[in-house]
């Protein structure tokens, strides 16, 4: 899902979820990139299904990502990463992280 100026955007592909985490590590403007050379799709997909997804949101700046089926070390860097307080080292902050490791 991309989120840009107010429109929401699905996009899927058949093969791509086990990588949704690789894909948003170079952050936002990548990962957008990455899914939107995707088939964009206006239906749901349900649990069973959808096996990895992310949201990429432009106007309100957050990253978030399902859990990997097979957690990795890309999905251990994007947790810290984007822990709370991780662009502040403050674990209250509630402003946006700062990516802490990119590609």
């Amino acid at each position: 899902m991309v989120v840009d100026n107010g429109a929401w955007q699905r996009y899927y592909s058949h093969w791509a979820a086990h990588r949704v985490v690789d894909d948003l590590l170079p952050g936002p403007v990548a990962a957008t990139r990455c899914f939107r050379a995707n088939r964009e799709i206006d239906e749901w997909l349900d649990d069973v299904w959808c096996e990895g997804a992310a949201l990429v949101d432009h106007d309100r700046r957050i990253l978030l990502s399902t859990p990997s089926p097979a957690p990795s070390p890309a999905c251990a860097c994007l947790t810290e990463a984007f822990a709370p307080g991780a662009a502040t080292g403050n674990p209250s902050s509630t402003s946006p992280p700062a990516p802490a490791c990119s590609t």
